[in-house]
């Protein structure tokens, strides 16, 4: 019964089975895509064949996903991460608040659009 029951669960015709595999291959490929230029030096290695690890077990992928998933959720977390990121939105210097793309101004007085009626 047990047999029965372990082939059935572990066969490669198992849809759940199936689905995981692929799941877990997708967030492999998008950790390659991502690149290791946020993830701590020490997990940088791991970045470097596609190949062994697409070719592990299920559940070594799985465990090996974890790791730099967690390690990109760290930094993204990070005091100095956070900083960077509202530094572009809210500058030290408070003239530069609304810096950005700026138009060219016209100014009122030498305007051609004054001269034109408004209706």
């Amino acid at each position: 019964m047990w047999e029965q029951r372990n082939s059935v669960q572990h066969s490669d015709d198992n849809v759940q089975l199936c689905e995981r595999h692929s799941t877990v291959n997708e967030g492999i490929h998008s950790q390659f895509d991502m690149g290791p230029d946020d993830l701590p030096r020490e997990i940088r290695p791991m970045l470097t064949s596609r190949r062994q690890v697409l070719c592990k077990s299920l559940v070594d992928k799985e465990e090996w996903l974890k790791l730099p998933f967690q390690e990109r959720r760290d930094f993204r977390r990070s005091r100095k991460h956070n900083a960077a990121v509202c530094g572009q939105f809210f500058p030290r210097d408070p003239d530069q608040l609304f810096a950005g793309p700026s138009e060219p101004r016209i100014h009122p007085a030498t305007s051609r659009e004054k001269s034109l009626p408004f209706w």
